[in-house]
């Protein structure tokens, strides 16, 4: 089993292999757009949770606190609706500049870009026009133990830095960051090891007694102006095409071993 050899960031869609028991922490897909006001009126949001109820019954209201600097320095409070599966396992989350789906129970690309959509077409059944500035889609995988203890045969070299050398055994943490461009628009990459109880993103990866690997995968697509009007289908088709930008790294970053630990069957 060896490593593949292409070009992450440019090839075309490569061979999806599904994993029975994939390490996946969290998976994202986010549109954020010009403010939208009155997104942070109840009244006006209620159709939006009427079409996706079914799906994402419970509903929290959640207020927070946003500081602008400068000048013209004030703090101001804004809102975010959320919406949860009956098992609070998917997450739709909706504010005046963005709206996201996600999930830590994600079983293909194909079911989670369906329900994408889905969301997506409410929004523009209700709120109508809305100018859209970045379409983004995230993967995170977190390696626990036992898996994370064969993480060297498990991902390329070229991932593993210090992990592959005889300093191994006193590492406690290591974090690398990449940023590229990829045909469909920009790539953030973060990936390492995490000590004990400890994580690089509370909000996506809980700490954990024991020491653990990451893999945190970031595409999207920024629009200058004049933004892209939103349309549920056209938004959806770029998502799909980050999406699969996301998979053809992930298996450029990682061996046949990698997927034989974790369930992929050819």
């Amino acid at each position: 089993m060896t490593d593949l050899d292409f070009d992450p960031l440019l090839v075309e869609p490569v061979e999806e292999i599904p994993l029975a028991n994939a390490p996946l922490a969290r998976v994202v897909a986010q549109v954020q757009f010009t403010p939208i006001f009155k997104i942070r009126s109840e009244d006006y949001i209620a159709a939006f949770q009427e079409q996706i109820r079914s799906e994402y019954p419970k509903a929290q209201h959640l207020r927070h606190q946003i500081s602008q600097l400068g000048a013209d320095a004030e703090v101001r409070t804004d809102v975010t609706w959320r919406f949860l599966s009956t098992k609070s396992d998917w997450h739709v989350s909706l504010t005046p500049t963005f709206v996201a789906l996600e999930t830590g129970a994600y079983t293909s690309r194909t079911d989670f870009m369906i329900r994408f959509k889905e969301v997506l077409t409410a929004l523009k059944s209700t709120v109508g026009s809305a100018q859209v500035t970045r379409v983004g889609v995230r993967y995170v995988d977190h390696l626990k133990s036992p898996e994370v203890e064969n993480v060297t045969e498990m991902l390329r070299s070229e991932m593993l830095g210090l992990m592959n050398t005889p300093l191994r055994p006193r590492l406690r943490h290591m974090f690398s960051e990449v940023f590229c461009d990829v045909a469909e628009g920009n790539l953030i990459a973060r990936w390492g090891l995490l000590p004990p109880n400890g994580t690089y993103d509370p909000n996506v990866i809980l700490p954990i007694p024991a020491s653990s690997w990451f893999l945190d995968l970031d595409v999207f697509k920024q629009y200058a102006e004049p933004f892209e009007e939103l349309d549920a289908t056209a938004v959806h088709g770029t998502a799909v095409a980050l999406a699969t930008r996301v998979y053809a790294l992930f298996r450029w970053a990682t061996t046949g071993k990698f997927l034989e630990v974790y369930g992929g069957k050819r």
